[in-house]
């Protein structure tokens, strides 16, 4: 944000004349931050996005029931 205050000379160099005061503002909005992914290398060098290191886990589905004390 830029704030400028503009002061003028009195009209016709008279002492008693009266002086115009300005203010001239300028806003700029802020650029935003860009997002990074996080990528991991596999043997080859090629960027992936889940860890090779990390072993993978398998879900499975759990079953359904409409009771509480049957879950």
């Amino acid at each position: 944000m830029v704030i400028t205050i503009v002061v003028e000379p009195p009209a016709n160099g008279v002492d008693s004349a009266p002086l115009p005061i300005g203010v001239e503002s300028a806003v700029k909005a802020p650029k935003p931050t860009p997002v990074k992914s996080l990528y991991f290398l596999d043997a080859e060098g090629l960027p992936v996005r889940e860890d090779p290191r990390q072993m993978s886990i398998e879900f499975r589905n759990a079953p359904s029931t409409d009771t509480f004390k049957d879950a």
